[in-house]
């Protein structure tokens, strides 16, 4: 009986410890739903979060490529902090757009620069948001030609041409004529003689500025007409063809002015943008020459006169440099005279005087020349040096070795060469000489 109540205690605590492991597993089945269940939504939540952040970047990404990828060339009207005026060179539209603090200015290179580095008449590229009309950067452009400051620029408005270099380049109805501070003008105020930057596009100009206005030069209170202006060594103009100002590029100019009868004028000026220079000669100095004489042999006494007044052997003749007429006289001579130009300071006056016939050598009273008069000779005149010019009378005849006829006479003869003192002789043909040729050695300087 005993040992039938205990085995029923047993069979009920082993039924009890079972229901205690099946609760237990229960419990432990659930808790391990409840963690791989946090742990699987945690893990929803973080690729959800990932997936939000990466499809924001791409939007960011996109909007950014939106932003930038409206471009368009401009040629600068005006520019400020806040605004960029100007025409789009490829639509042909006017350009109007608003800055801010974030846009970007760059030169060609992508470095900053600072707004005041662009400057009307100078072709960029801006980039913006198009609903928002913002601009996000202005870039100068490598696709624009530059010339800084150069001259000798021509326009040939007839055809559209502007002449740089010997290359003739098309501008169009819409290129900007710029002055030095920015202000527009017009293209029939661009001459050779401005100092001017051009920009271009595809050989077409589309933007000039007139860095520097042509300066010019008056001359004034001329004395004379005859005479020349020389400027730079490469234009030349004649006193009497000067009609107003003289335009120049502004700089540094080498002026030489010439005049008749007045010492030589020279130079060094600087003209700045605009200016007009003003020469004047009322304080020109006078240029004299010295005349020096140089009468053929046998002739002990003469007079020489220039104008109205008349000079004895001996004395001093100083002109005022110009052309004159000089006529010269000496008993038993013909009168001589020539027309000489006076521009250095000495003048060798050569006077060749011929003997007058005697009364046997004149004509007979019926027209006839006696027998004479008829005798004439062929002499050959040479120098050593050869190649002397040869003067009978004043008359050129040649280089030596030079031949001529002469009647019988008595003949003034002058050689003059280059690098050598002129030499002058008298030469008497009288038919009693049979000589015919004669050598005269020239002297070197």
């Amino acid at each position: 009986m005993r040992s039938q109540q205990r085995g029923e205690i047993v069979k009920r605590n082993n039924k009890k410890f079972i229901m205690n492991m099946i609760i237990v597993s229960v419990v432990g089945l659930i808790t391990l739903m409840i963690v791989m269940f946090m742990v699987i939504r945690t893990y929803i939540k973080d690729e959800a979060k990932g997936n939000s952040v990466q499809v924001e970047a791409q939007v960011e990404e996109n909007n950014t490529k939106v932003e930038y990828s409206s471009t368009v060339l401009v040629l600068v009207e005006k520019i400020t902090q806040s605004d960029i005026i100007g025409f789009d060179i490829e639509n042909k539209t006017e350009v109007s757009r608003k800055m801010s603090e974030g846009t970007k200015i760059n030169d060609m290179y992508g470095s900053v620069i600072p707004a005041s580095q662009i400057k009307p008449g100078d072709i960029v590229e801006v980039v913006y948001q198009e609903d928002k009309a913002k601009v996000l950067s202005i870039s100068k452009t490598s696709r624009a030609k530059s010339w800084k400051k150069i001259s000798g620029v021509t326009v040939d408005q007839s055809n559209k041409q502007i002449n740089i270099g010997g290359t003739a380049y098309e501008y169009v109805d819409d290129t900007m004529i710029f002055q030095s501070d920015g202000n527009r003008t017009n293209m029939a105020f661009v001459t050779p003689f401005d100092v001017v930057s051009i920009q271009s596009v595809n050989n077409v100009i589309w933007s000039i500025t007139i860095d520097e206005v042509a300066g010019s030069i008056v001359v004034t209170d001329l004395p004379t007409t005859k005479g020349s202006l020389e400027i730079d060594r490469s234009r030349f103009f004649k006193l009497d063809e000067l009609k107003g100002d003289i335009s120049v590029i502004p700089g540094q100019h080498k002026i030489l002015l010439q005049m008749e009868g007045y010492e030589i004028i020279t130079e060094n000026i600087t003209i700045e943008s605009g200016e007009s220079y003003e020469i004047s000669l009322k304080d020109a100095k006078k240029a004299y020459t010295v005349i020096n004489p140089l009468v053929n042999s046998g002739v002990t006494n003469y007079t020489i006169k220039i104008g109205d007044k008349t000079y004895n052997k001996g004395e001093e003749i100083k002109l005022q440099q110009g052309t004159y007429k000089v006529e010269a006289e000496a008993d038993g001579y013909e009168p001589w005279s020539k027309e000489i130009i006076c521009d250095k300071e000495t003048y060798n006056l050569y006077v060749s005087f011929i003997q007058k016939p005697t009364p046997s050598e004149s004509p007979n009273a019926t027209g006839e020349t006696n027998t004479v008069l008829n005798n004439t000779q062929t002499i050959t005149l040479n120098t050593n040096p050869i190649g002397a010019k040869v003067y009978v009378n004043g008359v050129f005849k040649g280089e030596t070795p030079c031949t001529v006829t002469l009647i019988n006479g008595s003949y003034g003869v002058i050689f003059e060469k280059t690098g050598y003192s002129a030499y002058s002789t008298t030469l008497l043909l009288d038919g009693s000489n049979e000589q015919t040729g004669y050598l005269y050695d020239l002297i070197a300087n």
